[in-house]
């Protein structure tokens, strides 16, 4: 777990997604699970995941890799929200981070 990247995938969801402060922390566990899934903590290494580490997990470390300004990743935005209101809907709402 890095924080720092965590602080910059939270300001990206907020600022460029537009995403409420108060989903941004049900948005970031379901990011944390997805990495630990894949055997990474949510940090830079994730960022590289890729396809290896699942297709959810792909839509994950696309995210990080857009927030953490990289070269992008091949996962469309639509894909990204579509995935992100999935998690929204299906697990309970953590607070604001």
């Amino acid at each position: 777990m890095n924080a720092i990247v965590e602080h910059e995938v939270v300001d990206y969801l907020k600022n460029r997604l537009h995403y409420d402060p108060w989903d941004c922390g049900t948005i970031l566990e379901c990011m944390r699970s997805l990495a630990r899934m894949a055997g990474h903590g949510l940090d830079n290494r994730f960022r590289h995941a890729g396809l290896g580490a699942g297709p959810e997990a792909r839509v994950a470390a696309g995210i990080v890799d857009l927030a953490m300004m990289g070269g992008g990743c091949e996962t469309t935005q639509y894909t990204i929200r579509k995935h992100i209101t999935d998690w929204l809907l299906h697990n309970p709402r953590k607070g604001m981070l």
